[in-house]
């Protein structure tokens, strides 16, 4: 299903990638960088701008569904094509530099298609640190999912796996994720938020920190 997909990407994402933001924050990452160079870039560009890594997020809305140190909310738009019921990873939460096994179960209401797309945005508290569209039936190829376009209506329960790189910044994320189908109609939204902060705070603890 598409929303395994989105979050194994978004999951990916966060390790990585350019720096347009909500705060008007100028930044380019060069192309073909090394994620940890990225990641240290982002991390000097967020210290600039005074902002910091453990910013607190927007308030998740009410209907979200907590699993350890993640969550995910589903945006409830009537008409879209898709109906997820149900998110899990193992391990959960995730942990940085192992695999992450996402399962997602829903409802396909109408096909899709060759041409539909899915947008991925991850913020590092206010500071937008990735956003990308992707051709979705061309990244399900890709990587081998199980469900392949086109994609015919009916109940789907599928499974995907993905490696979680160990430069993911000890920070909490916001992914917004959206996807459309061949001829512009809403497939689902979805919202997640995704704390790597457990290893830091448990540092700060024993350091002493305020």
């Amino acid at each position: 299903m598409r929303w395994v997909l989105w979050l194994s990407a978004a999951a990916a994402a966060v390790s990585a990638s350019s720096l347009p933001t909500s705060r008007q924050v100028a930044f380019q990452a060069p192309e073909m960088s090394e994620p940890v160079d990225i990641v240290d870039m982002m991390a000097h560009e967020a210290h600039k701008k005074k902002i910091p890594l453990n910013a607190a997020l927007e308030p998740v809305a009410p209907a979200s569904h907590f699993r350890g140190s993640w969550t995910w909310t589903p945006c409830d738009y009537a008409d879209a094509a898709v109906s997820v019921y149900s998110i899990e990873t193992s391990p959960d939460p995730p942990v940085k530099g192992q695999n992450l096994t996402v399962r997602g179960v829903g409802d396909v209401h109408s096909e899709i298609s060759e041409g539909a797309t899915f947008d991925v945005q991850v913020r590092l508290g206010p500071l937008r640190v990735f956003s990308q569209k992707f051709d979705l039936c061309e990244t399900l190829r890709e990587n081998n999912v199980t469900v392949q376009c086109p994609v015919a209506p009916g109940h789907y329960d599928v499974t995907h796996t993905v490696y979680l790189p160990q430069q993911i910044p000890p920070a909490k994320f916001g992914i917004h994720v959206t996807g459309q189908t061949q001829d512009s109609r809403l497939i689902a939204c979805l919202d997640f938020t995704v704390s790597f902060m457990r290893f830091v705070e448990r540092w700060r603890a024993k350091l002493g920190w305020t």
